[in-house]
């Protein structure tokens, strides 16, 4: 059966990848019997079957273990202070305009970690983007909810090439909501997150907190 856009659906139960050490502290991971909807691209059902990423392996397969080993990695690497980290924050002016980016660099200026947020008058939602010591992207987290206490978690994995290989797109809470269950690329930093870090934004810098 053909979908629209050429994407398969895919309802999985109760599937656990392979959790990292802060897990329960980031939630980028599902937990245990939480229902999930992945998404694969068609393309990739086509391959042979050894190299098929499917709802009956995908959490043990090859691609996706190198994807959560290299965000251990990141996220160990943050712990550790072992990267260059900035931040810029900026008031609301326009919807879903940045109101925070996060970078980390590390010490051979490659990016390995941009976040960004962004809003409107009824939704928010916050992008953490991961690279490999390339600056290849691999995989996104993006978190958020609406006023309608829809609370979204969808996570993208991608190969070396800069292919998605499998999608997740779930609500942990509330009802459903009109976010993309297929992330637009032009949504996602996948190629040069140095320059969005440090573009121009249409609205002003935050003002400083003042300390207490």
């Amino acid at each position: 059966m053909r979908f629209k856009n050429k994407f398969l659906l895919i309802g999985l139960v109760g599937l656990l990848p392979i959790h990292p050490s802060n897990a329960s502290t980031t939630g980028r991971f599902p937990p245990t019997n939480t229902p999930l909807v992945f998404v694969v691209h068609e393309k990739f059902a086509r391959t042979q079957d050894s190299d098929r990423i499917t709802q009956a392996n995908w959490r043990r397969h090859p691609k996706i273990n190198a994807v959560r080993r290299l965000v251990e990695s990141v996220n160990a690497g943050l712990r550790r202070a072992s990267f260059k980290t900035s931040k810029r924050e900026f008031e609301y002016c326009e919807p879903y305009e940045d109101t925070l980016r996060k970078i980390a660099v590390d010490s051979r200026g490659v990016v390995r970690r941009y976040e960004k947020q962004a809003g409107s008058e009824d939704s928010s939602l916050t992008w953490e983007h991961y690279y490999d010591d390339s600056g290849r992207l691999r995989f996104v987290f993006i978190s958020g909810g609406a006023v309608n206490e829809a609370h979204l978690e969808h996570r993208i994995y991608f190969d070396e090439s800069g292919q998605r290989i499998w999608e997740g797109h779930k609500y942990v809470k509330g009802p459903m909501y009109s976010f993309p269950e297929v992330w637009p690329d032009e949504q996602l930093e996948k190629v040069d997150p140095a320059k969005a870090f440090a573009a121009a934004s249409q609205c002003p810098a935050a003002k400083p907190r003042p300390k207490r």
